[in-house]
């Protein structure tokens, strides 16, 4: 099966709010029962980390115009105190994760899954606003923000997912597991290297030096050090910006067997990650199978993995399973 079509279903309203007596994000999930209840640190942080998430799902990174089909929305995985937020850009290309941090919440007890969110339009505009730093009441469950009443008719949207993209998906842990760290930049190396990168969409590739990264191009002999880290999708990138005048640093793991990498604002009580290169081919491709063989159940989408706290946590992709084909080397690991 090369796609199938999927509907996400909703019935309550993803929403936002800021009142007088604090700031309410509620938002709406497809599956009819509650993940999150609670407060988490810094309005500010949340909702513009959020947006780069929402921002990811709702956009391709393969073509000048960024813009394209919304596949898959974004989706929430809950467990061990944790909070965490993911999505997929619809060329396969680019991921985006946010981890609410245990540091930084206070949370109801709820059992734990995974579920896809609603982050529309309308929501992306009322997370792009001017938000307060006092913490957040977090919502996260069937009623979102409103429940649409008995009787009304839900909210529903159809799409088409590849058979390749879900794929993606799925072994994204796999790969980030098999990566190391690169580089770390302070708030101001990284702020400058993430202002360098060109708007076009075309892969670059950063070496390491004393304190930052410096971009160069593919013809000059350093590109191929192993050192070298590529960055596949560099308008990507630009997508942290706003947070980084929030940040610790700016954490950067490669792979240099795929060409995959990923980076990682550290931000208080809170990290927020953009993979790229996640479809490799040809060579690259056989790379992924062999880290896929050490760690079968990501194949089949049950896993993610915390290149920060180097360990796996449960995580199963709410959509599109049936459309995952272990390879021989998976299916017999």
């Amino acid at each position: 099966m090369s796609q199938a079509e999927v509907a996400f279903r909703y019935a309550g309203r993803s929403g936002l709010r800021v009142e007088r007596g604090g700031v309410h994000l509620g938002l709406a999930t497809t599956e009819r029962r509650t993940f999150v209840d609670g407060r988490a640190e810094r309005a500010d942080l949340v909702g513009a980390a959020l947006l780069v998430v929402a921002h990811v799902a709702a956009a391709r990174y393969d073509t000048p115009e960024g813009a394209g089909v919304r596949l898959a929305d974004p989706f929430v995985t809950t467990g061990d105190g944790a909070v965490r937020f993911e999505s997929l850009s619809g060329c396969g290309r680019v991921a985006a994760r946010l981890d609410l941090l245990p540091g930084g919440l206070e949370l109801a007890d709820h059992p734990a899954g995974t579920t896809n969110v609603e982050l529309g339009p309308r929501v992306r505009e009322l997370l792009g606003g001017v938000l307060p730093r006092d913490p957040v009441r977090l919502e996260v469950g069937a009623a979102g923000q409103t429940l649409i009443p008995p009787g009304a008719r839900l909210h529903e949207r159809r799409v088409m997912l590849p058979a390749h993209w879900v794929r993606t998906l799925a072994e994204l842990p796999a790969l980030t597991a098999a990566m190391t760290v690169r580089a770390e930049l302070g708030t101001r190396h990284a702020r400058s290297f993430v202002r360098s990168l060109p708007a076009d969409p075309s892969a670059r590739q950063a070496r390491p030096t004393r304190d930052t990264l410096r971009l160069v191009a593919d013809t000059e002999a350093d590109a191929a050090r192993p050192d070298a880290v590529l960055v596949a999708a560099p308008a990507a990138l630009r997508e942290l910006e706003p947070l980084l005048r929030h940040a610790n640093a700016l954490r950067v793991w490669a792979d240099a067997a795929t060409g995959a990498s990923w980076w990682e604002l550290d931000l208080p009580h809170a990290r927020l990650g953009v993979g790229m290169g996640l479809d490799p081919a040809g060579g690259e491709r056989e790379a992924v199978v062999d880290h896929l063989a050490a760690a079968p159940d990501a194949a089949t989408g049950r896993l993610g993995y915390d290149l920060h706290d180097r360990r796996w946590y449960a995580r199963r992709i709410p959509v599109g399973r049936d459309l995952l084909e272990p390879t021989d080397r998976t299916a017999t690991a």
